[in-house]
């Protein structure tokens, strides 16, 4: 066995693809003893959605190939792709660019038919712990940080605290909500979507079980982060600024991106499972989820996309 070259890992896990001395191979590591419920449940789960929307979708997914042991890790092999981009990417190029916009929104209108029923709740659920929790720990954590950080601490605090309530509100509207729960791949981000130039087809990977709500606006919103937001650009570039202003980098992020963006939204709204003001709620929640996981990296990209999050809670009618 050996190691062609390093792909992105996730957050708690390693990527490689590998020669097996027959086939190319993509190999997801997880450590065995590290942080076992971070990473290896969440491996785990990973593993379980992946096959259940294999069972539904086909082709639409990677496949499992094989899993093993290799010293402290675990890994699970799926199929390397050769002619594959991550739709990020594949947006950045003008010379190759399929209506994704479209084959998007259709696949996850095909796993929005696959219907678990209605559930009472759970938006709640997901609400408290989502986003009420990393709020309450971001202003926890904000009395500890020297004032001279950023620029106007205070009315970094203001505005958390009146997410903290506005939050609370929409925890009581949803309690008693019924929410048509259905399969969803839960992490649909534009780099978990690879674009297969051979088949001309989408294949997902990555996906992620932790959801507490599983309704198909969570991925239509995950879709928004990529490019309403242009996450992952933003990242990648290192687009960070004093998040105690109002000063999201918009201007930065790619038209194409943001006019795909805006696409997705409009042809999602034409199906009857799209709830705009569930959208923006999870919408918003993508970049508050994960402040406590963001502090243990970065404290500036941390608050900085928190206060986006912040601030996309706004627009939520009903907060």
């Amino acid at each position: 066995m050996k190691i062609v070259k390093k792909l992105k890992g996730g957050s708690l896990s390693k990527t490689v693809v590998i020669d097996n001395g027959k086939k190319l191979l993509v190999r997801k590591y997880v450590s065995s003893v590290d942080n076992r419920e971070y990473g290896l449940v969440r491996w785990q789960s990973q593993i379980g959605r992946m096959q259940v929307l294999r069972s539904y979708l086909g082709e639409y997914v990677a496949p499992i190939q094989s899993m093993g042991v290799e010293n402290d890790f675990y890994f699970y092999e799926m199929p390397f792709y050769k002619n594959a981009v991550n739709c990020a990417e594949l947006l950045q190029d003008s010379n190759n660019s399929p209506n994704l916009a479209s084959e998007i929104v259709q696949l996850v209108n095909q796993m929005s038919k696959i219907r678990f029923g209605d559930v009472v709740g759970s938006v709640s659920v997901y609400l408290s712990e989502e986003v009420l929790h990393p709020l309450r720990d971001s202003l926890e954590r904000l009395s500890l940080i020297q004032v001279d950080s950023f620029s106007n601490i205070r009315s970094m605090r203001k505005d958390i605290e009146c997410a903290i309530e506005d939050v609370l509100a929409l925890i009581k509207i949803y309690k008693d909500k019924k929410i048509v729960e259905n399969l969803t791949h839960g992490n649909l981000t534009l780099e978990n979507i690879l674009w297969d130039k051979d088949s001309q087809k989408l294949i997902l990977i990555d996906p992620y079980s932790e959801t507490y709500t599983e309704n198909s606006c969570g991925d239509i919103s995950q879709i928004s982060q990529s490019s309403l937001s242009g996450y992952e650009y933003i990242i990648k570039n290192e687009l960070y600024k004093d998040p105690s202003v109002y000063s999201y980098p918009y201007e930065s992020i790619p038209s194409k991106l943001n006019l795909f963006g805006v696409e997705t939204l409009r042809l999602a709204a034409e199906y009857d499972w799209f709830d705009p003001d569930l959208h923006q709620i999870m919408y918003a929640s993508q970049f508050i989820r994960m402040f406590t996981f963001k502090m243990h990296i970065n404290t500036k990209q941390a608050y900085f996309f928190l206060m986006h999050g912040v601030r996309l809670l706004k627009e939520v009618e009903h907060a």
